[in-house]
């Protein structure tokens, strides 16, 4: 069974150019070996983190996910992968609640921000994952994350030094300050 057989997506015209980014492009293709923690955040319906599964078998795979329909089908999409541990929360500098500000976009494309009511979806830090997990160590860390990058490279310190790959995609267009704050992060 081929990598395309193994997923399902409801929304086909926008996840086809999700999976040609993912298996065609192979913008996810990083070349490190014996990896054996992968943060996947913003997985979407899951096709990165099918990626990163297929390629490193022995890695464990979260995939952490905000939106509850593309969380349920990252669910499904998992289930043929016993490495990958799908998380519905947001990726966030720290622990909180969220709100989807714009469900009106792509499946891929919202926004998200801080619920002050204490109710919404779950934010975790990367502290909090590495914890949940057990882990003191990411060998790779991919963020697509729709602009809410700046609080967490803002949070950056914490993490940083506790990371080997750092797969990001920079959202300045939804909020400002996205790649001033990796050029912080990364110089310290």
């Amino acid at each position: 069974m081929s990598l395309a057989d193994r997923y399902t997506s409801v929304q086909a015209r926008s996840c086809q150019a999700v999976y040609d980014e993912v298996f065609v492009d192979h913008e996810y293709e990083v070349d490190l070996d014996d990896l054996k923690f992968i943060i996947d955040a913003g997985a979407h319906i899951g096709l990165s983190s099918v990626y990163f599964a297929s390629k490193y078998p022995d890695a464990t795979i979260v995939a952490v996910e905000p939106e509850p329909l593309n969380y349920k089908m990252l669910c499904r999409n998992a289930k043929k992968w016993k490495n990958i541990k799908p998380i519905q929360a947001g990726l966030w500098s720290h622990k909180a609640r969220l709100k989807i500000d714009d469900s009106d976009v792509e499946s891929w494309g919202f926004t998200i921000s801080e619920n002050r009511t204490g109710k919404g979806i779950p934010a975790l830090g990367v502290q909090d994952i590495l914890q949940l997990f057990d882990q003191t160590h990411v060998d790779v860390l991919k963020i697509g994350i729709e602009g809410s990058e700046v609080g967490v490279l803002e949070a950056s310190k914490q993490w940083m030094d506790k990371v080997s790959s750092l797969v990001i995609e920079l959202h300045d267009r939804f909020k400002t300050g996205c790649t001033a704050a990796l050029d912080v992060a990364l110089t310290g």
